[in-house]
């Protein structure tokens, strides 16, 4: 009951301000690990520029998908403290061991780029993605577990559709991992498609919501 009492009324604003800044960083990462930016080569010729470039393929490819991830999983973090309106240090715990395989990201990427022929790289990949989408998974059931730190009143329907919103990264992992099996440059290929599943799931389960469930935001 005590440490109830210590954790009650705990404020979002500074988790966010943190969280935000670690999806910053970790979005800037993806793009200098680029070997190119590392170890610039002085005198190249202009053909020698277009070889190095294409080589450069595997690395954009996975650039492109790092930074799609990143923006998905922020969304989301961003939605869920839409609704969230305070924290308690259980929250404020599992925000961190998410936010620490968010900063992993650029590392699995580049691995995944640079070793695209192996299994292991895609896997380190596809694993990372997959623990850190369901850290915030769990994120939102803890907070939203019997209203415990959203409003009392805010509609069940909106936590399930933001439930199975959080769950489309992991199973996009599982079936990245399955693929990779068999293709291992296809498995990493499959998380260009979160956006259009986001998209597609968003249209097709559009809430209907009462004036009071709009009046339900997080705090800060």
């Amino acid at each position: 009951m005590a440490n109830e009492h210590l954790n009650a009324g705990l404020k979002t604003s500074r988790i966010e301000a943190l969280s935000d800044g670690i999806f910053a960083v970790a979005m800037t990462f993806l793009i200098i690990s680029f070997d190119i930016l590392l170890s610039p080569k002085k005198g190249i010729s202009e053909k020698g520029l277009i070889v190095a470039l294409q080589a450069l393929w595997p690395d954009l490819l996975h650039y492109v998908e790092g930074f799609i991830i990143l923006g998905a999983f922020w969304m989301e973090h961003h939605y869920q403290f839409h609704f969230i309106q305070r924290t308690d240090s259980t929250l404020l715990f599992i925000n961190i061991i998410g936010l620490m395989f968010i900063v992993l990201i650029p590392f699995s990427t580049c691995v995944a780029g640079d070793y695209s022929d192996t299994r292991v790289a895609a896997w380190l990949l596809e694993t990372n993605l997959l623990i850190a989408g369901l850290v915030f998974y769990l994120h939102w059931l803890y907070a939203t577990a019997g209203r415990r730190l959203v409003a009392p009143n805010l509609d069940h329907r909106i936590i399930v559709f933001y439930a199975h919103r959080n769950l489309i990264v992991p199973l996009v992992s599982v079936a990245a991992l399955i693929v990779s099996w068999f293709q291992v440059r296809w498995g990493p290929v499959l998380y260009l498609m979160v956006p259009f599943i986001l998209i597609f799931y968003t249209i097709t389960r559009t809430l209907h919501r009462t004036p009071s469930d709009s009046a339900t935001p997080g705090g800060g």
